[in-house]
């Protein structure tokens, strides 16, 4: 039985499980991890193939050291057909995380948190597997580049689909940007007083604060539990934040930097910048990496609604928004940037125009228990 026959079988237990004669929620636990279960697998396929292309790229190196020009012709080293089949795997498997909502459909809220979950493993999967399968990461230790061999691989590939921000590879999320200490006011302090002003003045703007807190604790946790040992957080004091883009390029969390920039704003750039030049280039980039983020939270989002279209339509609109304030400040600002001025205006915009989205989305959430708490 090859790989391909191998993947049919999650679909044929799906039909079988769907058509057992068991309790609702027993089918739908027993769906949903059947299906979570075949993700993940078709998700390791996929690394795994491209551990096999590294493996090519780094085995000539490994036995003399004249192999090492070959290294730089890529049609040298890499299979077409082995890249080929990556790409396919992880196009596949993307695509079958993203339906896993659909297919294992539960409350509203936590439908939300599973889609917004799925979407960003779906982006990790095409980041890996189809934008960087003609150049593979590559493992690093002290700063020096491991050949990947039969050996290690299985390291290769349980760090890739691991690791957050891909701290053991040449990809890495750069930390440049947080090289300065970090300050205990704004580390603890709105730990503190936001939940006091969601008590005080509880309207959309402060619960949208709240938001950004339980966000970044959930996160910071998960993170935690799958990279222990990574000398670096995930978050990065948001509140500190003196621009949108130092919020969403350095405080906020840097998972989904990696695929943003590569399935998004690498391609735009390149695209727009070879025929307008690079400055336009840079704009679509940053447009396209927004409007991404934004397909990605409204989607999410629509789940929690009467009315999904509006809701997820307002909450990309926020991000293509954002996306445009980022480029309104760097014109504006410059390299003044993250002065009192901009800090003020820019986080209220984004608590303004985010607790509009909340304002407008109050009236149809689909979860009694939270639109009583909203309303």
């Amino acid at each position: 039985m090859n790989e391909y026959q191998i993947s049919i079988i999650p679909s044929l237990l799906f039909v079988v499980v769907v058509s057992f004669p068991a309790a609702a929620l027993g089918r739908h636990i027993i769906q949903f991890s059947i299906l979570f279960a075949s993700s993940i697998f078709l998700s390791v396929l996929g690394v795994y193939s491209l551990s096999l292309i590294t493996t090519k790229a780094s085995g000539p190196a490994s036995r003399s050291k004249g192999s090492l020009k070959k290294i730089d012709q890529p049609k040298k080293w890499y299979d077409l057909s082995l890249e080929w089949k990556t790409r396919v795997f992880g196009i596949v498997a993307a695509a079958y995380v993203l339906a896993l909502p659909y297919f294992a459909p539960g409350g509203p809220l936590a439908e939300c948190v599973a889609r917004a979950i799925l979407f960003a493993c779906a982006g990790k999967i095409l980041d890996l597997t189809v934008a960087r399968a003609h150049k593979p990461p590559k493992m690093m230790e002290r700063g020096k580049a491991v050949p990947v061999t039969d050996r290690n691989r299985r390291q290769y590939v349980w760090l890739l689909l691991r690791e957050c921000r891909y701290h053991s590879f040449d990809i890495a999320t750069s930390e440049k940007e947080r090289d300065r200490p970090a300050s205990t006011i704004w580390t603890f302090g709105p730990g503190i007083i936001v939940p006091l002003l969601v008590y005080f003045v509880p309207c959309s703007e402060t619960r949208f604060l709240l938001v950004l807190l339980i966000i970044h604790a959930g996160m910071e946790t998960g993170h935690t539990i799958l990279h222990p040992s990574s000398p670096h957080p995930l978050f990065w004091q948001p509140f500190a934040a003196g621009s949108i883009s130092s919020f969403w390029r350095t405080h906020w969390q840097q998972d989904a930097a990696s695929f943003l920039y590569s399935l998004a704003y690498a391609p735009a750039k390149e695209v727009v910048g070879r025929r307008f030049g690079k400055q336009a280039g840079r704009v679509a980039g940053v447009m396209a990496a927004f409007n991404l983020s934004g397909i990605w939270h409204g989607w999410a989002a629509a789940c929690v609604s009467t009315a999904p279209w509006r809701t997820g339509a307002g909450m990309w609109a926020l991000f293509v928004a954002h996306g445009v304030l980022c480029l309104v400040e760097s014109a504006v600002w410059k390299d003044r940037q993250g002065g009192l001025v901009q800090r003020i205006l820019v986080w209220a915009f984004a608590i303004w125009s985010t607790g509009m989205w909340i304002r407008d989305t109050e009236e149809r959430v689909d979860v009694p228990w939270l639109k009583e708490y909203l309303v």
